[in-house]
């Protein structure tokens, strides 16, 4: 983690996207100048923004998977096994 990097659970998806997309494009233009002191830099807070992006997915990912257990397991059926038989 960067160590001047805040909160980043306090943004919001938007914003969140959109200050990854900033890194990106200050990433490249670093690049292309040579910069070689503020790459490293530029990675790091890379690494941490897609990270927190990972981590909100991975939640809504987990939300999707409960809310679709519970909604085929009201008719007593176990999830994808009661819908798919190959046979």
């Amino acid at each position: 983690m960067h160590p001047l990097l805040g909160n980043l659970q306090s943004l919001n998806d938007d914003d969140l996207q959109k200050k990854l997309s900033e890194l990106n494009n200050r990433y490249m233009q670093a690049f292309r100048s040579g910069s070689s002191q503020m790459i490293p830099q530029l990675q790091m807070l890379i690494e941490d923004y897609r990270a927190e992006v990972a981590r909100r997915n991975a939640i809504k990912m987990q939300e999707l998977q409960e809310k679709f257990d519970k909604m085929n397991n009201k008719d007593g059926s176990k999830g994808l096994k009661g819908i798919i038989d190959i046979k």
